[in-house]
């Protein structure tokens, strides 16, 4: 499933909105694979002022206007639970760097409290195997020609 709560656009492109969720969870995927990372969970703290943002966003729209609507619900249905707090090029922009500090992370058995079990043993493959040790020797980085 790729679109959940607030995902749905209110106006722009919902591919927009899917193909930024979809990247986000593929660095969030990325990070726990890479540091050994067994979960990660919202910080209630994070959790909570996202949810005063949107409520405080969407008083200034007509989505909180006194119609029933998929896209509400509450008590008195006036919270918008349905669509992003935005636009589409916003919801891509907020997305595309996840914002590690919402998250409070497990790490897997071993690793201890410190979360550094990414860094391993302080050797490389190459290293190990007698591989390319001066493979970064062709990553080149050619300065912008000024126009």
């Amino acid at each position: 499933m790729v679109g959940g709560p607030n995902s749905a656009t209110g106006g722009g492109s919902l591919l927009i909105i899917f193909e930024s969720i979809i990247g986000y969870v593929v660095k969030a995927v990325q990070k726990l694979a890479r540091e050994h990372i067994k979960s990660m969970t919202v910080k209630e703290s994070s959790l909570k002022a996202w949810e005063e943002y949107m409520d405080k966003y969407f008083e200034t729209t007509v989505h909180v206007e006194g119609c029933t609507s998929w896209y509400k619900s509450g008590k008195n249905g006036r919270r918008v639970v349905g669509l992003w707090p935005g636009s589409s090029l916003h919801a891509r922009k907020a997305l595309e760097v996840p914002r590690w500090e919402d998250w409070v992370f497990e790490f897997e058995d071993g690793e201890g409290s410190s979360g550094l079990g990414w860094l391993g043993d302080g050797w490389t493959t190459a290293d190990r195997e007698a591989g390319d040790v001066s493979a970064y020797l062709d990553e080149v980085d050619y300065p912008p020609v000024p126009a």
